[in-house]
Order: C-alpha cells, then structure tokens, then sequence
C-alpha cells in the first residue's frame, strides 16, 4: 500500500487493474490509503514549513522531501494516538527532528557550508534554543508560527530566545543571517539557477 501527501495530496482509495502473475493467478489489487481528513489538513498546515527546515539541516532538496514524507508517514501510522494527545504539534516536531537526526547520520557527502554553519549553532547552544533561533532568524517566522511549529507557547519561545541572545550576543539575528546571506550570494553568483540557493538556505 501505499500513501501521498503534501500541500497538494489527497489520498484515496483506488484499486488498479488486476495484473496476472506468472502462476496465473490474478495479482492482489494496489490501494491508495484513503487518510483521515484531518490528517491531512494537519500535513497541509505543517509540510512547507516542515519542508523548509529539512532543506536547512540537511541542505540537499531530494533528501529533505524525502525525510519530511517518511516524517508525515510515522505520523500517519500512530495518527489516533497523535490526535488524542494534549499537543499534536510537539509529537509531530519530534518526529521530524528524529527524522532529521537519522538523515543526517545517513548522508555520504562532507557538509557543505550552509550546513557548517548551521552546525555552530547547534553546537553553541541546547537543541530547543538552536531551533528556536534558527526558526525565528533564518526561517524567518513568527514569535507565534516558531511556538504552533514546535508545539510550544509563545512564553517559552521568548525565553529561549532570550537566553540565546544572553549566549550569544543581542545581535544574534544578524550574527545568524549574515553569514547565510553571504553564503547565498556567493551560490548565485557561481550558479546560472537561483534553485540551487532556494534549497541550500
């Protein structure tokens, strides 16, 4: 079986023409999973934003589409349990990160710079903190989008923002963005596609 989701999925269910085996049995039927309906509002909501930060942490377009699917399939699977828990939103949060953390362990390549970078922060500051900067600064959302995306509140998005700016400067937006801008810029001028910036940031 299989499933599809995404900004513009809607699963069915829809047998396909049987096919005959080699022992001339007719072949089982193959079925689009029909998902609940607020399933997949919930993907729609959350798969750009998702999405975005998958091609943060792991700068390679095809790996992040591929790791945010298998996020939202995880959560399709233990969905009842997701839906009945007091904050869906956090479950999903944490199943996009273990997502992410397994990408990462997985990639051959050496890190390229965006990553690098980005490594720093992770490395200078508690994984909640780094989130929630790289969210605000480099993502560029909102106090409010950062605390619904994590499946936080708003009070305790300020406070790590606070105590990231105690760590590493009041400046700490523009310490974050400056060198990713100088990054992008340096892709677009050796790249004739813009593409290959929008998902290297």
């Amino acid at each position: 079986m299989t499933y599809r989701h995404g900004p513009a999925h809607r699963a069915i269910t829809r047998p396909q023409p049987q096919r005959a085996a080699r022992t001339g049995y007719p072949a089982a039927p193959a079925h689009l999973v029909a998902l609940p309906i607020d399933f997949t509002a919930f993907c729609e909501l959350r798969y750009e934003l998702f999405l975005r930060y998958a091609r943060l942490r792991l700068a390679d377009r095809g790996h992040a589409e591929a790791t945010v699917r298998a996020c939202l399939g995880d959560l399709a699977i233990i969905w009842p349990h997701v839906l009945s828990s007091p904050c869906p939103a956090e479950i999903a949060w944490r199943a996009l990160k273990r997502r992410i953390s397994d990408g990462e362990r997985q990639q051959q390549t050496g890190p390229r710079p965006a990553r690098a970078l980005l490594g720093l922060v992770y490395r200078a500051l508690p994984e909640g903190q780094a989130d929630v900067a790289v969210l605000r600064y480099l993502l560029d959302l909102t106090s409010d989008q950062v605390a619904d995306l994590m499946g936080s509140d708003r009070a305790a998005v300020a406070y790590s923002l606070r105590a990231a700016q105690r760590r590493l400067g009041e400046d700490l937006g523009c310490r974050l963005r400056r060198p990713f801008l100088s990054y992008a810029a340096d892709v677009i001028s050796r790249s004739a596609t813009p593409e290959k910036c929008a998902y290297a940031l």
